[in-house]
């Protein structure tokens, strides 16, 4: 999967390997938790059980704050700083879902800081770069048009870097990452990506092949229609949307971001809604 999403044609991939897929889907999200865990550390087990119960918002800030002290006593730590990185965007992702991007920004901007200290170290290191562009993406998403093109460049060569390195991260979340960047970046991002190597239809086929693949991985849902709505095909993206809204967000693993993917789909659904989409 990770090879085709670099191939543009959907009808050679879904003719080639489309039963196939159908036959080993769906996956389950066997890692929640994306990263290694760092027993090594004393601070590790106050933070697991708050980090485990971050849908409730307090504990996932108070998990964030321990993540923090834990990068910051031990900085020639790659991945307790790319664990900062994380814990932060979370949080940062939980306000944005809420409908309280400022109060998200901040914690946004920690991340950026903590993903490039890991950088600093290891400037080819997979998860450092996908955290990167998740908060760097994040925390200019409802600036204008002019500042996202200022940030492209440092969005395309770590995302271009993920996707060659382990695509699959995440579940494939890089793909919706890449999507999010275009329908939020408008034509420029989009004509940037592809003269990266990043067309829309390798976008458009890795969407369908992650959430083929892992269905009870929300975000993909929602960039799916997000695309579909960018591309002014509106009653589709509101079909989907509504799809996506009526699902329980409980899966196994439990996954609170399902919960904050289905509030972003209700944020675009009424937005596409009153026509300011």
């Amino acid at each position: 999967c990770e090879a085709l999403i670099m191939n543009r044609d959907r009808t050679y991939i879904f003719a080639r390997y489309g039963d196939y897929l159908k036959s080993v889907s769906p996956l389950k999200l066997e890692n929640a938790e994306l990263l290694p865990e760092m027993k090594r550390y004393a601070e590790w087990n106050a933070f697991l059980p708050l980090w485990q119960a971050r849908l409730d918002l307090e504990k996932g800030k108070a998990a964030a704050e321990l993540s923090e002290k834990i990068a910051q006593a031990h900085p020639g730590d790659v991945m307790a700083q790319v664990w900062a990185a994380c814990a932060d965007y979370y949080v940062g992702h939980a306000y944005t879902a809420m409908d309280k991007h400022e109060q998200g920004l901040p914690y946004y901007k920690k991340g950026i800081a903590y993903a490039r200290k890991a950088l600093q170290r290891e400037p080819q290191n997979q998860p450092a770069n996908f955290w990167y562009i998740l908060n760097l993406s994040r925390s200019i998403q409802f600036t204008s048009l002019v500042n996202k093109g200022r940030f492209l460049m440092d969005l395309l060569r770590p995302s271009f870097l993920s996707l060659k390195e382990n695509s699959g991260y995440s579940y494939f979340n890089i793909i919706g990452v890449c999507s999010t960047m275009i329908t939020n970046g408008g034509w420029v991002t989009e004509k940037g990506m592809a003269m990266a190597g990043i067309t829309m239809d390798n976008v458009r086929n890795g969407l369908e092949l992650a959430e083929l693949l892992y269905p009870d991985f929300f975000y993909t849902s929602y960039c799916r229609a997000d695309l579909l709505a960018y591309k002014g095909r509106k009653k589709e993206a509101l079909a989907m949307l509504e799809k996506l809204m009526a699902r329980s967000p409980s899966v196994n693993p439990p996954r609170p971001e399902n919960l904050f993917d289905q509030r972003e789909a209700r944020i675009l659904y009424d937005a596409l809604k009153q026509g300011k989409r």
